[in-house]
């Protein structure tokens, strides 16, 4: 396992183009190169959309492999960040494989107190890795979900 990760690393490393990581866990890198999107969706529909001043809210973020790819969450940069938004008060600004409840299923859930009335768009980034047969990708999206303060 560890020969397998080294040579994870490595060839990650030398498959790092124009801001798209290809991560490969075999010898060739994939036949077919695709925008990282077509890898995955990252679906919000479980965020808090509307929420009243002082209460609590969460956004929501399930990343959704497509295709053939899997998660890959021994990769240990799966993360999402919150930029910390006016009006918005998170609780944690940056969550980790190690805050997901379900480590089969990636939904990553931050908590705010909603402050004061307004539409936010909150900036999210991400990190993960998702596999298939032939090899792995590491993209590194960036999405905004909006939220309302009554």
């Amino acid at each position: 396992m560890k020969r397998t990760a080294r040579a994870v690393f490595l060839t990650l490393a030398v498959f790092s183009v124009a801001g798209v990581s290809v991560l490969v866990a075999v010898d060739k890198a994939p036949a077919k190169q695709e925008k990282v999107e077509e890898y995955f969706r990252l679906d919000t529909t479980a965020t808090t959309s509307q929420v009243n001043t002082g209460s609590e809210g969460f956004v929501v973020v399930e990343i959704k492999p497509l295709g053939e790819y899997k998660m890959n969450l021994e990769y240990p940069q799966c993360n999402m960040t919150v930029t910390e938004t006016a009006g918005l008060a998170f609780t944690k600004l940056r969550l980790t494989i190690t805050d997901l409840k379900d480590r089969t299923k990636p939904v990553f859930r931050a908590s705010f107190k909603a402050e004061k009335p307004g539409v936010y768009e909150v900036p999210l980034k991400f990190k993960f890795g998702l596999c298939n047969k032939e090899g792995c990708v590491m993209p590194s999206p960036e999405l905004k979900v909006r939220v309302e303060v009554k």
